[in-house]
């Protein structure tokens, strides 16, 4: 179902209403480990409560949507840009998954000139890192692909650690997992844990709850699993705020203790802080 199609022109507003916010409680539900669509939903009934009729609350829905889209482009754009500087001619760079904003960045390093190496962990179940690793190397970069047990210790011969994320709250920045290790082995190496995250991944909040389980045959994907295994299949897990240097926004760099008033000061309606 779309935006528009959960608001039918025929309604009442109350009706109509009541049908967006369920539409945006099941979007929220769908991805819940995603700040940008939680925020869009966000934004959805916010500009609902704005609204005197059915026809104006399509309107204003449709160009919440659109805006919002549009300023996801932008943020990549401007992000980085700045996190680009960030890399030096001959550097090595760990990343970790498939990140669009850490992507544009190496592109952005790549069209200046810059040419670096990239340390991609596999980013197991679904191996996003190998994607990335492959796209990389198709852009004429140094690509090195490894196992993600391995990748901890291979933090230490990078410059730097460059995490995108899917939702940046008081209770840290989520992202794949396997991201928590490499933040800390950055830690332990003295090596700067750099951030890529648009506000419109801020939250006011992240519950555990929002971490889903994924299928468990994705790790056992042969015969009929044990009685008594228990699979645990979490796509992602939070990284504290402690442990990140710097959080580059399309507004520019923060670190975690500047951005944490910040965060708690948003608005999350209820039905979606649920």
């Amino acid at each position: 179902m779309t935006w528009l199609a959960a608001i039918p022109a025929e309604q009442s507003l109350g009706k109509a209403q009541q049908n967006l916010s369920r539409f945006t409680r099941e979007l929220a539900k769908a991805k819940p480990a995603m700040a940008s669509m939680r925020n869009l939903a966000n934004q959805a009934l916010l500009a609902s409560e704005l609204v005197g009729s059915p026809a104006e609350l399509r309107r204003h829905v449709a160009q919440t949507v659109q805006r919002y889209i549009q300023q996801l482009g932008e943020s990549t754009d401007l992000i980085a840009a700045q996190a680009a500087r960030l890399i030096r001619p001959g550097a090595t760079v760990m990343t970790i998954s498939y990140s669009s904003v850490v992507l544009a960045t190496f592109k952005r390093a790549l069209s200046a000139g810059k040419h670096f190496r990239v340390i991609c962990p596999e980013s197991r179940p679904i191996c996003e890192g190998r994607v990335l690793a492959q796209e990389l190397a198709r852009l004429g970069l140094r690509a090195e692909l490894v196992a993600d047990a391995a990748a901890p210790a291979l933090v230490s011969r990078s410059e730097l650690l460059l995490l995108g994320g899917d939702a940046l709250a008081p209770e840290g920045l989520v992202n794949k997992i396997g991201s928590y290790p490499l933040a800390l082995a950055a830690q332990a190496a003295q090596r700067p844990v750099i951030a890529l995250v648009s506000r419109q991944k801020y939250l006011p909040l992240f519950r555990r709850a929002w971490l889903p389980q994924e299928p468990p045959q994705e790790l056992w994907p042969e015969g009929e699993m044990p009685a008594k295994l228990t699979i645990l299949n979490s796509y992602f897990e939070p990284v504290p705020l402690a442990l990140l240097g710097q959080v580059i926004s399309e507004a520019g760099a923060l670190a975690p203790e500047q951005l944490l008033g910040r965060l708690q000061a948003l608005r999350l309606l209820p039905i979606l802080a649920a």
